[in-house]
């Protein structure tokens, strides 16, 4: 059986989704991992929310500001220097590899929730 990881990186792709974002910052909420995004991130996730979801810039600038106050320790300021020597196929293949272990730790907590 593997572990879940500690810390779990949620892109802009899982922020942005209406079902698994209160999914994974409820197990954050509870502890099962800590979170982490970047100011890049937050950038993107405002934009994309925006466009998508025909709100104004306020409006999800002020839900990224309760993201932040509700997960204080998430934002990791500049990560550029850890992306030397990592590509897009890379990140893409480790988002795959954790996914198993994400559902079924978070198919526990459902279960332990009921």
């Amino acid at each position: 059986m593997s572990t879940l990881p500690r810390f779990v990186v949620l892109d802009t792709c899982v922020l942005i989704s209406n079902v698994l974002r209160p999914v994974l910052l409820r197990l954050a909420a509870e502890n099962v991992f800590c979170v982490a995004w970047s100011p890049v991130i937050a950038d993107e996730w405002c934009r994309t929310a925006e466009r998508l979801w025909s709100v104004p810039n306020e409006v999800i600038r002020a839900q990224w500001l309760a993201l932040q106050s509700d997960f204080p320790n998430a934002d990791q300021g500049d990560v550029s220097a850890y992306k030397t020597g990592l590509n897009t196929a890379t990140l893409k293949i480790g988002m795959l590899l954790q996914w198993p272990a994400l559902f079924r730790s978070s198919t526990q907590a459902a279960q332990w929730a009921s």
